[in-house]
């Protein structure tokens, strides 16, 4: 089968974002393992700013690295779902699958392109800017009484709203994953919330009653 153009330029832009995707997650990884060595690597008498870092700050230190760790993941995450619509794409333009399927490359295109498909690269970016935050206080505010008395709530809080964000960022994607602005459409249709609870508690209900039979009623 004949490639169109567009088809071909947006095989091309797949391709180099895949590249792009890898190049991220190892500097991520990077990242993590320099800090790590500059910091468990120094040696007291040599570099003591260093030690104090890891003596004072070593659970912001820890949490940084953590979110690098799963910023890499996500990075590969969308790299591997990339790399897989890439794929479909080849194989209903190769005139392999039925003829039926052929004819679904623009859906294909419109699924590449859809905000759900690339929920994992906004997910990464959100880890590495509050990871470079938390490495930021470590190495800027290495003696703050402050930032040690409240250690728990500087850390754990913005991160567990972190996670509490990326979940309300999937349903946003997923409900007006083809819209221009889903964020607005998610706000100017009511925050449609309610009704995505209810489907998923539903969805709950059915899978206890066909596992469980002592659950039905």
């Amino acid at each position: 089968m004949t490639v169109d153009e567009p088809t071909k330029l947006y095989l091309g832009y797949l391709e180099k974002e895949m590249t792009i995707m890898g190049v991220l997650s190892a500097f991520c990884i990077a990242v993590v393992a320099f800090a790590l060595d500059k910091i468990l690597g120094a040696k007291s008498s040599e570099d003591s700013a260093l030690t104090e870092i890891w003596r004072l700050r070593q659970w912001y230190v820890l949490a940084a690295s953590g979110l690098m760790f799963v910023a890499a993941y996500c990075f590969y995450r969308q790299r591997a779902r990339l790399a897989w619509h890439y794929g479909q794409i080849c194989l209903c333009l190769s005139g392999v699958l039925k003829e039926e399927y052929e004819k679904d490359v623009k859906n294909w295109l419109k699924r590449a392109d859809s905000w759900q498909t690339w929920r994992f690269y906004y997910t990464a970016f959100s880890f590495v800017l509050f990871a470079f935050i938390y490495y930021g206080i470590a190495i800027v505010f290495p003696t703050s009484n402050w930032i040690t008395d409240y250690c728990s709530v500087i850390i754990w809080i913005p991160i567990v709203g972190l996670f509490l964000f990326d979940r309300f960022r999937y349903i946003v994607f997923k409900l007006y994953k083809f819209k221009c602005h889903p964020y607005k459409e998610f706000f100017a249709n009511g925050c449609p919330l309610k009704k995505f609870i209810c489907r998923s508690v539903k969805k709950l209900q059915i899978f206890v009653r066909d596992f469980f039979p002592c659950f039905k009623s």
